[in-house]
């Protein structure tokens, strides 16, 4: 049986920042047109290739009218394309008093545009109200920004995150966490650590962040504590003892050096280069 709501559901759901409040008409939220424009693009192809429309113009009083015949390719898979056309759909403009409106059959062809994209689902949330809950332009809001960041992430990373998870290496998870650590907030990207998680064997979403926590907590808790050997070895002047965790803190040395201070660090520099 044919998914008849498959294209409406991929393009029913809109991004805020391409609305505004109009006050006009009794009020209402305006889409913007360009932002339409892409969302066709890419569910059908570019202008011309993969949909199109055709106008036609009349005058009635102060008013110009599209008439405006839309057309698209429906490509299924295994499938040829099929082209849909349906129309005429109108659009309305009203010329600006007696002075010359050059603008009114662009607004009267982007009126009917808008309305042929809402006939096939696209921005359907504006169209059946959602948009005036306050409540729900806000979650659509952190949606937007979760699907943004996710469009980031590339397969290849969750493979790279899950061998540095799997392996136990905490010195390599942390490495490549780093990129996603927000110090505004002083934590990961937690939108992009769940994808990662979810990136895992099917079920275990749960036991993977734990470990990964467990590893997070681990790594630090063991920087702490080659720190405080280090500090207790150097203001003792005990080279045997700076020598022992040397090789060690190798791997751990750009962390540790944000915990030592300069005078630390430029005694661990000379070691190194007696060494």
């Amino acid at each position: 049986m044919p998914d008849n709501l498959k294209l409406w559901n991929s393009v029913e759901k809109t991004d805020p920042s391409h609305t505004k409040k109009v006050t006009q008409r009794g009020g209402f939220t305006a889409i913007d047109a360009h932002y339409q424009v892409k969302l066709a693009t890419k569910a059908f192809g570019a202008v011309g290739h993969g949909w199109g429309y055709n106008c036609d113009y009349k005058f009635e009083g102060a008013a110009v009218i599209c008439l405006l015949t839309f057309w698209y390719y429906r490509r299924e898979e295994n499938e040829k394309p099929l082209r849909c056309e349906f129309g005429p759909i109108a659009g309305c403009s009203e010329f600006n008093g007696k002075r010359l409106d050059t603008d009114a059959p662009k607004k009267a062809m982007t009126d009917a545009l808008t309305k042929a994209f809402s006939h096939l689902g696209f921005n359907a949330d504006v169209f059946l109200g959602k948009f005036d809950d306050n409540k729900y332009v806000q979650e659509r809001s952190i949606e937007v920004e979760k699907e943004e960041v996710l469009a980031g992430v590339r397969p290849e990373e969750i493979s790279e995150y899950n061998y540095a998870l799997d392996s136990g290496d905490a010195v390599l998870l942390v490495d490549f966490l780093n990129k996603y650590f927000d110090p505004k907030t002083g934590q990961y990207n937690e939108i992009v650590i769940d994808a990662f998680f979810a990136g895992g064997e099917k079920g275990t979403k749960t036991k993977r962040r734990n470990k990964h926590g467990e590893m997070i907590s681990e790594f630090w808790q063991s920087i702490g504590e080659y720190v405080n050997s280090l500090k207790a070895a150097i203001s003792n002047l005990d080279d045997i003892g700076i020598a022992e965790y040397w090789d060690d803190i190798q791997p751990l040395k750009k962390y540790m050096q944000g915990q030592l201070n300069q005078n630390e660090i430029n005694y661990l520099k000379s070691r190194a280069s007696t060494k």
